[in-house]
């Protein structure tokens, strides 16, 4: 590798820091209580779910056969998978029923309006 290459590579990747990314979602407005809206950002498919007032995000998809979570209700910060009933906690995105299955958790930031949805990498 010459060196200019080694120097492109060090500027993109560095370990020591933690790139974010905020990227927007939806409106608040079009999110009513206990309903998900889902899409697909950076090649993942991301659910977010108005529990009572209470906007969480997390992957869509279960562990178990991909079932879509996007269907499912969000109900006192739990979310069941219609196909075969796994449970995930909508504040961690950890599998209630099923161990070593969580889901990832996205943190999220509300304003104007928006719902924004916070990468990091």
């Amino acid at each position: 590798m010459v060196n200019y290459q080694r120097d492109l590579i060090r500027r993109f990747i560095s370990y020591d820091k933690v790139v974010v990314q905020k990227i927007k979602f939806c409106k608040v407005e079009e999110l009513p209580a206990g309903k998900s809206i889902d899409k697909k950002i950076l090649a993942r498919k991301i659910a977010v779910y108005n529990d009572n007032g209470k906007i969480s995000a997390m992957e869509s998809e279960c562990k178990h056969m991909k079932a879509p979570l996007n269907m499912a209700e969000a109900i006192e910060g739990v979310v069941t998978c219609n196909w075969h009933d796994w449970k995930y906690d909508l504040k961690s995105g950890k599998c209630l029923t099923h161990e070593n299955m969580d889901l990832k958790k996205f943190e999220i930031e509300i304003s104007d309006g928006w719902i924004y949805i916070i990468f990091d990498f």
